[in-house]
């Protein structure tokens, strides 16, 4: 019923995922704009910069091998191995004061005495120059065990069930990085006094399951079209790691500058930083279609299109919050509710593309 007992594959992907949703990150107003209205939010002179869409969107280049073997001997069926794996996608953003003088990063104040819409300024004209770094990547790969079992095999037809492992893995994560140097005294703070800060906001997710599908080939002299739809079934595990850092380096008269390091920086808090485990029941359907033409009796050119969808991940930027309680920074303490927190946001997550491999059976 086999004609051929081993087989192997091997792929070029260029495939698209899902983007996680990123909030908006960094503002700016026109150069005349009030300091207490420098870059908040819902004011009509506030512009956003950075955030307010999707991050990890973009078409991503990729790999995949597939090896398998039949056993005849032991009747219809067969087993394979297969595993793919995309390029990290990234997005980086670098903003400067030189160009724009005004660079804010917007949040929401919940303190008591002062809630609403507000901004920590980066730079502003006379007062403040400095930079900003935003910057993410997303990265994405699969395996599967299966065994095959056929139902129907005939010269212009095949039919067969699957049925095995499977495995997914997206690791993505977010970075917000700030300079500032105070270039006027209005803020009581030191001139030449500097500040960096960081907050970082990363998630690992794993998927194991067990999958399920169905496999069926038609047949026109050389050339073939394959179909496959499967389901798995199983757990996502994730994993949620908030951590963040300022830096304030004071010059000293007639001395060296002095620099102090803390936890926190202005989306990491107390309130928020740490590591954050979960799981979740989850599943993977997933839906291939492939053109084939022989070049031989071994060797096949496939094109084919593969849409693969996971129904429960953490992405690391939908788990910022933008609340930010700034009476928790007092030597008096907080007041008020603590923010930001960690509120577990889970979502789904696909990709999906073209792919244009070889097939060699002997």
């Amino acid at each position: 019923c086999c004609p051929t007992v081993y087989w192997g594959r091997i792929d070029y992907l260029y495939w698209y995922g899902s983007g996680a949703d990123v909030p908006a990150l960094v503002s700016t107003s026109p150069p005349n704009t009030d300091r207490e209205d420098a870059g908040v939010l819902g004011l009509p002179t506030t512009s956003i910069l950075v955030g307010n869409e999707e991050f990890g969107d973009q078409g991503r280049s990729g790999g995949r091998i597939e090896l398998g073997r039949w056993f005849p001997q032991r009747g219809g069926w067969g087993l394979h191995f297969s595993m793919l794996g995309l390029e990290d996608g990234k997005d980086s953003q670098y903003l400067r004061s030189v160009g724009i003088p005004i660079l804010a990063r917007p949040f929401f104040g919940v303190e008591p005495s002062a809630s609403g819409p507000n901004a920590e300024l980066i730079a502003f004209p006379n007062e403040l120059e400095g930079n900003v770094l935003v910057g993410a990547s997303t990265s994405y790969e699969a395996a599967e065990v299966m065994l095959h079992w056929i139902l129907e095999d005939c010269p212009d037809r095949r039919l067969q069930f699957v049925a095995g492992y499977q495995y997914h893995r997206l690791d993505d994560d977010i970075l917000i990085a700030d300079f500032k140097r105070v270039m006027g005294g209005s803020s009581g703070v030191p001139f030449g006094t500097t500040l960096s800060e960081n907050d970082y906001f990363s998630s690992e997710n794993r998927f194991h399951g067990v999958a399920l599908g169905c496999l069926a080939s038609v047949r026109n002299r050389r050339a073939t079209l394959d179909t496959a739809m499967k389901l798995a079934l199983g757990t996502t595990r994730s994993s949620v790691l908030i951590n963040g850092s300022t830096t304030a380096t004071v010059p000293m008269p007639g001395g060296p500058a002095e620099a102090r390091t803390t936890p926190g920086g202005l989306l990491t808090q107390r309130s928020n930083m740490g590591v954050y485990d979960n799981s979740s029941f989850a599943v993977a359907p997933e839906l291939s279609v492939n053109l084939g033409y022989d070049l031989n009796s071994k060797t096949r050119v496939l094109l084919g299109y593969q849409f693969i969808y996971w129904s429960q991940v953490a992405r690391a930027s939908e788990q910022i919050d933008l609340g930010v309680n700034l009476t928790q920074l007092d030597p008096g303490g907080l007041e008020g509710e603590p923010r930001p927190i960690f509120d577990r946001k889970m979502t789904d997550y696909w990709v999906q593309g073209l792919s244009l491999g070889l097939d060699c059976r002997y």
